[in-house]
């Protein structure tokens, strides 16, 4: 039986560590320090300076270290994908996989499918301005003021982006079609604010203009800093254990999607159309859950699919502004 396990990953992890080996690929390195001083300064932040003789003071251990490491690249050839990849993180094997989302080492489901489609629309106040992320933007940073202005994203009609849709409680094994998600980069801002994955899965982020883009997964160790350049090859970044992420680009702290790696396949994340869909699904009674990350709010529905038939489910995320929301009328420019 396929358990619900959808909300158990709305905790965040407090424990979110960085630890990057600085520079470009391990090439070009820069002394750092992984955890911050500044006690007000954000995660994804750093404290990196220059090393060598123009600080005219000592070298650290730590900075001894990584003018080595400098020495030895410049002296040796360039590091391959593979081996950057290696560096970040790996897929988990075949065995480590199965504990996690297949545990009773069933096979995949083979049986009559049927599946379910909707819209989710918001209801309650509208989304308040995010005036700390908007006054953060260049003003050529066109797409993420729409991605990231205001606390979530609505299209025509109330229809909500964002949302992780999932179907859990059911009776199969269900593996995941393709081990790549793809992200994309334009405009300052990611895709999208929200990134389903299955465990096993991988992300592969690319850029679509000619920004730079730097990428890190807050949530796990990151012993190398990748950047997304024009006409480079994707970023690949998987995520070592089951559980939720933050996907950071570290030029652009506002940009910002969660990222929750979960022990089934069997979700999908609405667009601002506010449209999901989800087939492949076992018969029978299962459990349906929406959540929306920015705003916490989630709604669950008993469902019951048929062989071969579509089951159309619409759905409303309510929000409530608290008293000091921002809806635009408060002192100070709102780009």
């Amino acid at each position: 039986m396929q358990t619900s396990g959808f909300l158990a990953f709305r905790r965040f992890d407090a424990s979110l560590t960085r630890f990057i080996l600085c520079g470009a690929l391990a090439i070009s390195l820069i002394a750092c320090d992984g955890k911050s001083k500044n006690k007000t300064a954000s995660p994804v932040e750093s404290n990196s300076q220059p090393i060598g003789e123009a600080q005219k003071i000592p070298l650290s251990p730590k900075e001894k270290s990584a003018q080595a490491a400098v020495e030895k690249a410049k002296a040796g050839p360039v590091p391959t994908d593979a081996e950057m990849k290696a560096l970040l993180a790996v897929l988990p094997d075949d065995k480590e996989l199965a504990k996690v989302v297949n545990p009773g080492n069933r096979p995949p489901y083979e049986g009559k499918t049927g599946r379910v489609v909707g819209v989710i629309r918001a209801a309650g106040d509208p989304a308040p301005y995010n005036r700390q992320a908007l006054l953060a933007m260049k003003s050529d940073c066109d797409l993420s003021r729409k991605m990231f202005g205001r606390l979530f994203r609505e299209g025509e009609g109330r229809t909500l982006a964002d949302v992780l849709v999932a179907v859990t409680g059911y009776d199969g094994y269900i593996p995941f079609k393709d081990k790549k998600v793809e992200v994309t980069a334009k405009g300052c801002a990611w895709n999208s604010r929200t990134i389903a994955l299955s465990y096993g899965q991988y992300l592969s982020i690319s850029g679509e203009d000619r920004r730079a883009y730097v990428p890190e997964l807050m949530g796990q160790k990151m012993p190398a800093q990748l950047f997304i350049l024009p006409s480079a090859p994707p970023v690949v970044l998987p995520p070592a254990r089951p559980g939720r992420f933050a996907l950071v680009d570290s030029l652009r702290l506002y940009n910002l999607a969660e990222v929750y790696v979960l022990p089934y396949s069997t979700t999908d994340v609405t667009e601002l159309d506010g449209r999901f869909e989800i087939d492949g699904l076992p018969l029978g009674k299962m459990k349906l859950n929406a959540f929306l990350p920015s705003t916490g709010k989630v709604t669950e529905r008993e469902i019951e699919i048929r062989a071969g038939e579509t089951l159309e489910l619409d759905l409303e995320l309510d929000y409530k502004a608290p008293p000091d929301a921002d809806m635009g009328d408060t002192p100070g420019k709102v780009p």
